[in-house]
């Protein structure tokens, strides 16, 4: 009998009949065990499984790959270099066949470069933190 985690057990007892069904939801493995050592012990009877189709609430997702996170982070350091100040802030403008880049401190933007790649997790004109991004801030 395949009964697995979540699933919803009706039953009824075998040893007294004038009991009405009842369900039992299964929480763990011991749950499985116990089900079917009464069924082996024939003490209940199972009329029905029934197994829940979940939806999905909410799902994490990342906004950058680990190659783009490594792409970004290597231009993020050399303009930290460069220019002497601490990006915190990242936008990107979307086009068809590549993506603008304007990194940004707090107050001012310190650099706008053109890449022939496409961010496809991130919108577009939105301003991202590097915390946010799963970027460390340097």
């Amino acid at each position: 009998m395949d009964i697995q985690v979540g699933d919803r057990v009706t039953y009824k007892s075998i040893n007294e009949p004038s009991y009405q069904a009842r369900y039992k939801i299964i929480a763990d493995e011991n749950d499985i065990l116990k089900v079917h050592n009464c069924i082996k012990e024939e003490q209940i009877k199972i009329l029905k499984i029934e197994r829940p189709k979940y939806e999905v609430v909410e799902e994490k997702k990342e906004l950058l790959t680990e190659e783009e996170k490594e792409y970004l982070s290597s231009i993020i350091n050399t303009i930290n270099k460069y220019s002497g100040k601490n990006i915190k802030n990242l936008m990107v403008s979307k086009y068809t066949y590549h993506d603008e880049l304007s990194f940004s401190t707090d107050l001012s933007v310190v650099a706008e470069i053109t890449v022939q790649k496409n961010f496809y997790n991130l919108e577009s004109n939105k301003l991202y933190t590097l915390k946010e991004l799963g970027l460390e801030e340097n």
